[in-house]
């Protein structure tokens, strides 16, 4: 995925989010070498994670993405 330092390793993010994330950085004119830097603390975050406390997490937000989608939830503001 674009925006990390050469040889550096890249955030986990699937494709739609990580591109849209990318361009918006650029339109707000953040620097490949920010992008690089803060994809970088991302992914020492994310792994510093386990992965049960991942998992609780993704399960929360599919929970609520899908109250959202049969409007029992309103989106964040």
């Amino acid at each position: 995925m674009s925006g990390a330092l050469p040889g550096e390793e890249t955030c986990e993010l699937d494709p739609i989010t990580w591109d849209a994330l990318v361009e918006a950085m650029r339109e707000h004119g953040v620097t490949h070498d920010v992008m690089g830097k803060v994809c970088h603390d991302a992914l020492r975050v994310i792994n510093a994670t386990p992965v049960a406390e991942r998992d609780r997490l993704n399960a929360e937000a599919e929970e609520n993405f899908a109250k959202r989608q049969a409007g029992l939830l309103h989106p964040p503001a």
